[in-house]
């Protein structure tokens, strides 16, 4: 089943971010998920176990991923090499397959790239 989870964050950072919990009841049962996918920025991830608890884990979504990938080759401005050549086209694809690793292996993957 999936649900949606709505967290509202208030304060600097995500460390003294403040949480509240909404949608967390659902049918008069306690609404206890032991995992929970969440874009790429900390704030979402810290908000879901400062509600639910340490014992969650948190995975990311591969999308999210790539996006804040090209977002981050957008601001270095490696577009336009990105294109042009062929070196940095494959070290991209690497960096995008990452997350298809096993989750031993990410680090040495990422080292390789």
């Amino acid at each position: 089943m999936l649900y949606k989870f709505s967290y509202k964050c208030h304060g600097g950072g995500t460390e003294n971010a403040g949480v509240e919990k909404s949608g967390a009841i659902n049918g008069g049962k306690q609404f206890q998920p032991s995992q929970v996918i969440a874009d790429f920025e900390e704030a979402p991830a810290a908000a879901a176990c400062a509600v639910l608890g340490n014992d969650l884990v948190v995975t990311g979504c591969w999308f999210h991923f790539a996006q804040s990938l090209v977002k981050s080759m957008r601001k270095l401005g490696l577009v336009t090499p990105l294109l042009e050549d062929s070196r940095l086209k494959t070290l991209f694809r690497c960096l995008l397959s990452l997350p298809l690793l096993p989750v031993d292996e990410v680090r040495s993957g990422f080292e390789d790239v």
